[in-house]
């Protein structure tokens, strides 16, 4: 639509246009109004985006953060290393005590490198895994025909497993020869070691504090 200029008038004639997004530079328009007067009118384009400057800002920002968060990361997988494996060790002596109140027999738990024999190896290592089988006669023998393996617990990974003791066992009303287990990582940061007590009552305690990984 398009109105003659009013005397007077201090603008151009009243018409509508379409801006274009291809257009980068200001352009005036004009509107018109309910009287049929021209209002002048700045369509502006306005573009975002970073400068060189506050793009180098935000990778440094971003290198520090990163930098701080990579060790408390690391601190955060060690500690869930440590309880995960405890938790293997707590909860294999936790079964033992429970199968030996529930059959009413004697059960045992004993160190294995094979997965199928009790180690014979005179050492102090558990971590190549242990056996939890019911014990017949109670001598803490795994005795090929008549005492049965009602578990096995494969390898520790990262750390190892240590207890002065060859053999756990439980008897029937789930009492056990008081024993204690060191698990120390493998890099020996005595912070992420934990130890596990057994007293006679059968039941097992964890321990997150003075336990010692040295050599």
């Amino acid at each position: 639509m398009l109105f003659s200029r009013r005397p007077g008038s201090l603008v151009g004639p009243c018409y509508k246009r379409t801006v274009y997004p291809s257009e980068r530079h200001s352009v005036a328009t004009n509107k018109c109004n309910w009287q049929g007067f021209a209002i002048p009118t700045l369509m502006k384009k306005y573009e975002s985006g970073f400068t060189l400057f506050e793009l180098i800002i935000a990778m440094a920002l971003a290198a520090i953060l990163v930098g701080l968060g990579v060790p408390s990361f690391n601190t955060a997988i060690d500690n869930y290393q440590a309880r995960t494996n405890m938790t293997r060790v707590q909860s294999s002596m936790v079964f033992a005590r429970s199968e030996a109140s529930k059959r009413g027999t004697t059960v045992s738990v004993c160190r294995t490198d094979n997965g199928s024999t009790c180690s014979d190896e005179e050492d102090t290592d558990w971590d190549a895994g242990w056996l939890i089988f019911v014990d017949e006669d109670g001598a803490g023998d795994l005795d090929a025909g008549t005492d049965e393996i009602i578990k096995v617990v494969n390898a520790l990974s990262g750390f190892t497993l240590t207890s002065a003791v060859d053999v756990i066992t439980y008897s029937a009303n789930g009492a056990v020869t008081p024993a204690t287990f060191d698990l120390c990582p493998n890099s020996g940061e005595s912070d992420y070691a934990r130890g596990l007590v057994l007293v006679a009552t059968g039941r097992p305690r964890v321990l997150t504090t003075g336990v010692s990984c040295g050599s």
